[in-house]
């Protein structure tokens, strides 16, 4: 396993997704609390749920991003210490879910 630290450039692109990340609550959550949705999708804690969610689209949209802007995939490395970097940034993500709807 490759353990590259995420250079200042790619923890910047990190930092963006999660901020996209926390801006798409507003219309993400209010979906995912309509109790047809709930039932459709099997699952009762809204807010777990839509961590859960969020935390894929970052990790995925960020590697994706990452290939674009570096022209390689990112090493398990670098995908391992964005997951760290983002773990770290679950309570702001959490606290965005609350606040909103």
């Amino acid at each position: 396993m490759s353990r590259m630290v995420l250079d200042e450039a790619a923890r910047e692109l990190l930092e963006q997704q999660i901020d996209d990340a926390v801006q798409l609550m507003v219309t993400l959550v209010p979906i995912y609390r309509n109790p047809d949705v709930k039932s459709e999708l099997h699952f009762e804690d809204e807010a777990t749920f839509i961590l859960g969610f969020i935390s894929g689209d970052i990790i995925g949209s960020f590697t994706t991003k990452f290939i674009s802007q570096f022209k390689r995939p990112a090493t398990t490395g670098e995908i391992l210490q964005a997951i760290t970097i983002l773990i770290s940034s679950a309570r702001e993500i959490r606290e965005a879910i609350f606040k909103t709807g």
